[in-house]
């Protein structure tokens, strides 16, 4: 079992869950039936469920009681919803029944067809795994976005493959001018292929492919004054940019996706002075690595200033009363030996990475999973926001010289302040624009 902590149930049951913690977790509770699957849940008060479940029973309720069935309790307390949510997939035997994991919309890019075409779905092929992207929070999403993206390019939509002919009549779309019609030689097959390749890298880019491209072509165009190219190019990068907005920060290729989650920590009763790192990479999670924000002085994000009051630093030890030249040695040798927050923050994220790079590929049900446990976590309710996600900023770059560079170090110290501040991003950015002066 995945849990750390063990209780024998019997005559001290009683004392035993008066000393259970008071705070988030997840347990098993075991049956004297050794093949008989565990009762296995998750809670906001371990102290508090458990009693329930397992205290004295009470013969005016119907409330479930185990007392007289129970044998052996295993729990393990956790400082967030993300860390209870991984541990419960781990602990099921069958946890996307249990658990009810459906798997999440993503597009897929059919590479492999003689004239490809974009769609939604639900089946993941490790193959083909880089022309696959999302997660998306539904598929209602997906079809929206992807929708507008076709409305920017002349790709096929219809299903099935093609075989072209001449005499086909087409459809709707080549009527309106919105397909190269390959069903019936429109175009060559040079010209598909390069409109199947500005698609990818539309949607390999986030949108920011064609909106470059539109917008040298409009800074031309106005520099050559001709304004009704630029305007014409203009309205065109609005499109890009309106259809490029409605993909959610998550959506990108599931092959690509490199980010770090920083969490609440549930070490011991110190987890307002510490915080846990997840990785996830390689279409799976990994971790987790706590980071101990001990000696950190948070920033004030009410400031609007670039002082230390904004970015969180580390407070400097304070030497004992010693000899003068003493003390200068002392300070000279902590200063050449104590890290950096930077430093501990890297070292931090190159744990995590090494057990990425350590770990086998991942099987497509178990990517699949995986993404939708980070769709789970991402998508969740405004009220249940409480750690934070940071992407690597090359997310290009292959797993193999991934490296805690990749990460914008200097934005998750200040994530991780939040996080242990009990301050979401949406609230202080909201402070920092209320603390603006009105233009």
């Amino acid at each position: 079992m995945v849990f750390p902590h063990r209780l024998e149930l019997g005559q001290n049951t009683d004392a035993a869950l008066a000393a259970l913690p008071t705070q988030r977790g997840v347990f098993a509770i075991y049956g004297s039936t050794p093949e008989a699957e565990p009762y296995i849940s998750h809670t906001a008060n371990l102290r508090r469920r458990l009693q329930r479940l397992l205290g004295a029973e009470d013969g005016g309720t119907k409330r479930l009681n185990l007392r007289q069935r129970a044998v052996r309790l295993e729990y393990a307390a956790t400082g967030s919803a993300l860390e209870s949510l991984l541990l419960l997939y781990r602990a099921h035997r069958d946890p996307r029944q249990r658990l009810k994991l459906r798997p999440p919309p993503l597009l897929r890019c059919a590479i492999e067809n003689a004239y490809p075409r974009v769609y939604v779905t639900t089946r993941l092929s490790l193959k083909a795994a880089q022309h696959f992207y999302g997660p998306f929070a539904s598929r209602v999403q997906a079809e929206s976005y992807l929708e507008s993206v076709l409305d920017l390019f002349l790709l096929r939509r219809c299903q099935p493959d093609l075989a072209p002919d001449p005499a086909f009549p087409g459809c709707i779309y080549s009527e309106m001018h919105k397909c190269l019609a390959p069903c019936f030689k429109g175009c060559s097959d040079d010209r598909y292929r390069i409109e199947t390749e500005a698609v990818c890298a539309f949607l390999d880019s986030r949108g920011e492919s064609l909106k470059q491209q539109y917008g040298d072509g409009r800074d031309a165009a106005s520099a050559a004054l001709d304004f009704e190219r630029a305007a014409e190019l203009h309205a065109k990068f609005e499109r890009a940019r309106a259809a490029a907005h409605l993909a959610p920060e998550l959506a990108r290729p599931v092959s690509q996706i490199h980010a770090v989650i920083v969490e609440r920590s549930a070490a011991d009763q110190d987890a307002e002075e510490s915080v846990t790192l997840y990785l996830f990479t390689r279409m799976r999670f990994f971790g987790p690595v706590p980071f101990s924000t001990f000696g950190m002085r948070h920033g004030n994000e009410q400031s609007t200033s670039s002082s230390l009051f904004v970015q969180p630093v580390q407070l400097a030890p304070v030497p004992l009363d010693e000899p003068a030249e003493l003390g200068r040695q002392t300070e000279r040798t902590s200063v050449g030996t104590t890290l950096s927050l930077d430093q501990r923050l890297g070292s931090a994220v190159q744990t995590l990475l090494n057990s990425a790079e350590a770990a086998s590929q991942a099987s497509s049900a178990v990517a699949m999973d995986h993404l939708a446990l980070l769709r789970r976590w991402f998508y969740r309710p405004e009220s249940q926001r409480t750690g934070e996600i940071f992407f690597a900023a090359s997310a290009s770059e292959p797993d193999a010289q991934l490296s805690p560079a990749a990460f914008p170090l200097r934005r998750m110290l200040r994530g991780i302040s939040r996080v242990v501040t009990g301050q979401s991003a949406s609230q202080a950015t909201a402070l920092q624009s209320e603390s603006l002066p009105a233009t």
